[in-house]
C-alpha cells in the first residue's frame, strides 16, 4: 500500500531485509478503507521522538517512537488523508531531513477499537 504515499516521502530504499521509504518531518498518505484501524510498520534508530498522526478531519493521535521496527496502530474512521509528523534529523553522511522509515501500510478490523494510537503486539 506504499503506492498511496503522496508528498513528503523519499525514494524507495532497502535495508537488506525489507523495502521502505523515509518520511520527512511532514509526510502525507492518501487513504481509503472500511476497516477501523490503520497499521503502519515503521522503524527508527532515533527513539523517543513523538510521532503525530493527523487526519484531514482534524482528529490527531500521538505516540512516542520506538527503537527498531514496530507496528504503529491508529484508529481509522473513513478519513481520506493522513499526515505523519515527527521531528526530523539529518544523519552525518546525508543531507536529507529524515523522519521515520515506513515499510508497510495496511488496514485491520479490531474487535475492540481503541481511541488512542498504540503498538501492536
Amino acid at each position: 500500500m506504499l503506492e498511496s504515499l503522496s508528498t513528503g516521502w523519499y525514494s524507495l530504499e532497502s535495508d537488506g531485509i525489507r523495502d521502505f521509504r523515509w518520511s520527512s518531518n511532514r509526510s502525507v498518505v492518501s487513504l481509503d478503507s472500511t476497516k477501523n484501524t490503520l497499521r503502519l510498520f515503521m522503524g527508527t534508530d532515533r527513539p523517543d521522538r513523538v510521532v503525530r498522526f493527523v487526519y484531514n478531519d482534524g482528529k490527531s493521535y500521538e505516540i512516542p517512537s520506538r527503537m527498531g521496527w514496530s507496528y504503529y496502530c491508529v484508529p481509522y474512521n473513513g478519513q481520506s488523508e493522513l499526515v505523519i509528523e515527527t521531528e526530523a534529523f539529518t544523519p552525518s553522511n546525508d543531507t536529507r531531513k529524515l523522519g521515520m522509515m515506513v515499510s508497510e501500510l495496511s488496514f485491520a478490523d479490531t474487535e475492540d477499537p481503541r481511541d488512542e494510537a498504540y503498538y501492536a503486539t
